[in-house]
């Protein structure tokens, strides 16, 4: 463990760990200066009156956690969102855990669902409602749980694409709760009319078909990976566009594996490393550190029923060590957590993201070069 003394483990460049005792520390803040936010919100003044004092506390307690602000009623409405990253959705819930009963005030993790009927999002000139959206469902053989949805809008324009998709999105957090939007919809393509190549169904109906969608996913997908002693791993060798090596060691036989979408969340680690090899390859010290690393990551998410090791790449002086995972919630604390705990000179950065079929790894099972 001395090791660990020489690695510096840093998220967006400084130290941070986010616990109860931080986020109490954050609570204590808001309630000295609650009356104040609380007028700044009644009178239209949020920008200076209140996000300008919040932002950068939040912003201490976790980077990743983001905020929305309004009228709900009598009372002001405080939203923390991880503004669509899955693995921050646990820290803005845990965060509204611990949030104190203020008359003036609501605190909700992540946005809430609104009424179809008064779901109204303008973003620039476009205005989105449920009378001029529409959707359907692309199937592709291949992947055939993916949820893929072309939303067609009335008003669409190939030159405001990005405008329009930005506000479909908007839209989609609105109407179906944000946290939905992120863990059931797997892909989402914007068009007009002229372009759909299937019969529209109302938007208003994307809350039943996504409800469908999810009920036949989990009665589908129950199942474990209990194959003893069967796992396989094989070693990759390539290179990347500026020539250097890059190796990879991964478990073929699980890439094989026949029920993927059981675990439809991928967790990759990046841990960064200086080598003084021309070709970038660790040095043995750093080497060892790295598999000490893995090797930790792999006890805290041992639970084979939750997730499994797929395998890691090395090169470039960046180690990304790979999981699946049925859930999003506790590895995400758990990586967080373990990380957060060591100081030294290694900068780290995770992520979680859904990919049902793992399409993530595809070059390592069907065999190609790196």
């Amino acid at each position: 463990m001395k090791l660990f003394k020489k690695l510096v483990m840093k998220q967006d460049g400084r130290e941070v760990l986010i616990g109860p005792q931080e986020i109490s520390e954050f609570w204590e803040w808001f309630v000295k200066h609650e009356e104040r936010f609380f007028k700044a919100v009644k009178d239209g003044n949020v920008e200076k009156g209140f996000f300008k004092s919040l932002a950068p506390r939040l912003s201490k307690l976790h980077s990743g956690i983001y905020f929305l602000t309004g009228l709900y009623g009598n009372k002001a409405e405080l939203v923390f969102t991880p503004d669509g990253n899955i693995k921050n959705i646990v820290f803005a819930e845990d965060i509204v855990s611990m949030a104190p009963d203020l008359p003036n005030w609501i605190f909700t993790a992540l946005k809430p669902p609104t009424s179809i009927e008064h779901a109204s999002i303008q973003v620039g000139d476009f205005v989105f409602t449920k009378d001029n959206l529409h959707f359907y469902a692309n199937e592709d053989a291949i992947y055939p749980d993916e949820i893929d949805l072309s939303i067609v809008y009335d008003g669409y324009v190939e030159s405001a694409d990005e405008i329009i998709t930005n506000g479909i999105y908007i839209f989609l957090d609105n109407y179906l709760g944000e946290l939905q939007s992120i863990t059931l919809i797997d892909s989402v393509t914007v068009i007009g009319q002229p372009a759909a190549d299937q019969d529209l169904i109302p938007i208003t109906r994307l809350q039943d078909f996504l409800t469908w969608r999810k009920k036949e996913f989990i009665e589908e997908y129950e199942s474990n990976y209990n194959v003893p002693n069967a796992d396989s791993f094989s070693v990759y060798k390539g290179e990347i566009s500026s020539g250097q090596p890059l190796v990879a060691y991964m478990n073929t036989h699980l890439l094989e594996w026949e029920n993927k979408p059981s675990r439809p969340y991928i967790i990759r680690v990046s841990l960064e490393y200086q080598s003084t090899h021309a070709d970038g390859i660790p040095d043995d010290d750093i080497l060892i550190a790295l598999t000490s690393v893995e090797e930790i990551l792999s006890e805290i998410l041992k639970d084979e029923t939750q997730y499994l090791y797929v395998g890691q790449q090395t090169g470039d002086g960046v180690r990304e060590i790979y999981f699946v995972s049925k859930e999003f919630r506790v590895c995400s604390k758990l990586i967080y957590e373990s990380l957060s705990a060591y100081s030294g000179e290694l900068t780290y950065s995770y992520d979680i993201y859904k990919d049902k079929y793992w399409q993530t790894f595809e070059r390592y099972r069907k065999h190609h070069n790196l």
